[in-house]
């Protein structure tokens, strides 16, 4: 427990937890409009984007070469994904010594080699949600009165 108390990483961890949810405590005392409007305001947002997001869905269910593609691009961003995650693994295990030493070499070093991976699996999860909604809503078409709907 003692080493805990020596350590500065932990005392800056144990600050930054404890005073940033008191300044936003503050900040929405201070700023009481302009926290609801805040938050009505991302609301408005969030829905538009939802609406959007699922009349593009609608439309896009009758086309299955649409679905087929949108399911092989996602597949094409997992296959990139776990290719740079390997990638990014054997970099790991091949740092030259001289950035090993260096702590802000290092860090560039990891941060270069990563950024590939989190773009690949940004764009594989986005796309693997947006095959699942494409392929719930497939499910949803019922023949009604002589046309699909």
């Amino acid at each position: 427990m003692l080493e805990f108390l020596a350590d500065p990483p932990w005392w800056f961890v144990a600050i930054i937890t404890l005073a940033v949810p008191e300044a936003f405590r503050w900040a929405k005392k201070q700023f009481p409009g302009w926290s609801e409007h805040a938050k009505g305001a991302l609301r408005r947002r969030l829905r538009a984007w939802r609406r959007r997001q699922l009349l593009t869905i609608k439309r896009q269910r009758f086309d299955s070469a649409t679905i087929n593609r949108a399911v092989v691009r996602s597949y094409a961003y997992l296959v990139l994904f776990v290719s740079c995650a390997v990638v990014y693994f054997m970099g790991l295990l091949l740092v030259p010594e001289s950035l090993r030493q260096d702590h802000g070499g290092a860090t560039v070093w990891g941060l270069a080699a990563g950024a590939p991976m989190i773009a690949f699996e940004m764009a594989w999860l986005s796309t693997s949600l947006r095959v699942d909604e494409l392929l719930r809503s497939r499910r949803k078409i019922r023949a009604r009165g002589g046309r699909l709907r």
